[in-house]
């Protein structure tokens, strides 16, 4: 049970049920056990809107109500939840992160608001830098509604507002296993 409206919710690889509420708190619930592993205010106090965990259980990305997605390191979260701090704050959306998805191996995550037109980012797991070169200006997303990878990380697939769904190859990935280069 959680103290406020739950907003955003998740499973891990681990079978962690990680669940957003209204006011910003984040708790991880161990569903095993059934109980609260953590329990903790993300950085910025802002409605959580969206949770991604990276396949290997060792990010939590939290979007809020204001753009900002923090990334938060899991063990140390599970370690010391009284000192919850995001290893990175991405601050390249200005409307509420609806959307985020991580890719098969966590090396890639996509981030999107559904309130501006063309506010999708992919973000380099390892270094969290956001790939400058895609999308573009001339990319059609318009306002993006959902967004996923196919199961071995070549392509992204993005809804967007006008029914469409829009399949873009990364080449990053050649045949699903991961190369040298961006998307």
């Amino acid at each position: 049970r959680t103290n406020r409206p739950g907003t955003a919710l998740t499973f891990d690889a681990k079978s962690r049920l990680v669940a957003g509420t209204k006011a910003g708190e984040v708790y991880v619930w161990d569903a095993r056990t059934q109980r609260c592993a953590c329990r903790f205010a993300d950085d910025g106090w802002s409605d959580t809107t969206a949770i991604a965990a990276s396949p290997d259980c060792s990010r939590l990305a939290v979007g809020s109500a204001s753009g900002s997605i923090n990334v938060y390191d899991m063990d140390r979260l599970l370690a010391d939840e009284s000192r919850a701090a995001p290893v990175k704050s991405l601050l390249n959306l200005t409307t509420a992160a609806t959307s985020l998805e991580y890719n098969v191996d966590g090396r890639v995550l996509a981030v999107a608001s559904r309130y501006k037109r063309n506010a999708l980012r992919l973000v380099h797991g390892p270094t969290l830098g956001v790939f400058p070169n895609w999308p573009t200006s001339k990319t059609p997303l318009r306002y993006a509604q959902c967004v996923t990878f196919s199961p071995n990380g070549g392509y992204v697939a993005v809804g967007n507002d006008k029914g469409h769904v829009l399949l873009y190859r990364v080449h990053h990935y050649l045949d699903g296993d991961a190369v040298r280069g961006t998307p």
